[in-house]
């Protein structure tokens, strides 16, 4: 079913996007000092926690997410957001032995430092490994699940929708560098968790409040799936995503060039410390909607 927009939601739409794009290259052309290496890819390295911490959010926490948690939640119950709350150990792990490591060595990108402890060849096998994991598998996702939403919303094509948020992307990223792109994602954190809030309160007011969610859906309201579990068996899922969430987390140079751009390794610290807490909220404002509506559904 294609939803139609009223004037106003028109209106809020386009000066969130708007403003929140024209605030962000605002903070960062005022933080910019000429055209460095420093200041395009890093933010001259003077990222503090806030800016950190929201910026992993948001990079972490797309329209896939949105999407396919809170649907997965509707199918398997709220054991779905699990694979959430591995981020919390794999990134407290991150922070504490390989963070320090990246601002003491001063580098650029991962690929550098690989080379710097092993070998050139080695830098060219893990960036060709990146190029092709970030195209396949991040970017395809994100702007597909993007292109999904805006289709059943107001009827666009999906493949072009596709293309016109990746090229907004790529203008935004190529004109005001790593720093607008922080202050963008810090932006779009805020909006993120305020709009999923929302929702996610209207939703349980609808069905009653938390009790009635229980008592229409109780099978659904459990986190902590047992072992045997096909689908996210608690433990199973921490243990699993805390190997992988080191890599994610700590390797993977989309989200560690937020620790690069950091003022010192306490702000890249406090900066992950301050993601961490924010990862606890995809499970109350991404999952428990998807629980929602299947109490919805279930009446």
């Amino acid at each position: 079913m294609q939803l139609t927009l009223t004037p106003l939601d028109w209106i809020v739409t386009t000066l969130l996007l708007i403003g929140s794009i024209a605030l962000g290259a605002y903070l960062a052309f005022r933080i910019r000092a000429g055209d460095s290496s420093d200041n395009f890819f890093l933010a001259g390295r003077r990222m503090i926690w806030p800016i950190i911490g929201a910026s992993f959010f948001a990079t972490n926490i797309g329209a896939e997410h949105l999407v396919g948690l809170c649907g997965d939640a509707y199918r398997y119950g709220l054991g779905a957001g699990t694979i959430e709350l591995t981020g919390i150990l794999s990134m407290g792990f991150a922070a504490a032995f390989i963070f320090p490591y990246y601002v003491k060595h001063r580098v650029f990108t991962i690929p550098q430092f690989i080379e710097m402890r092993y070998t050139p060849a080695a830098r060219f096998v893990y960036s060709g490994f990146m190029l092709v994991i970030t195209i396949m598998s991040k970017m395809a996702l994100g702007l597909f699940a993007g292109a999904l939403v805006l289709q059943g919303l107001l009827g666009w094509d999906v493949m072009t929708t596709v293309v016109a948020i990746g090229a907004l992307a790529a203008v935004i990223t190529i004109v005001g560098g790593f720093a607008m792109v922080a202050y963008t994602d810090s932006i779009q954190t805020l909006i993120i968790i305020a709009g999923c809030t929302v929702m996610t309160c209207v939703g349980l007011n609808a069905v009653g409040g938390w009790t009635a969610l229980n008592e229409t859906v109780p099978q659904a309201m459990h986190i902590a799936k047992p072992f045997d579990d096909p689908n996210y068996p608690f433990w199973g899922v921490l243990l699993a995503g805390f190997y992988a969430g080191v890599y994610y987390w700590g390797i993977d140079q989309t989200n560690v060039q937020r620790a690069l751009g950091a003022k010192d390794v306490n702000h890249a610290r406090w900066g992950t410390m301050f993601a961490v807490a924010l990862k606890l909220a995809p499970v109350f404002i991404f999952a428990l909607p998807g629980v929602i509506a299947l109490a919805h559904a279930s009446r």
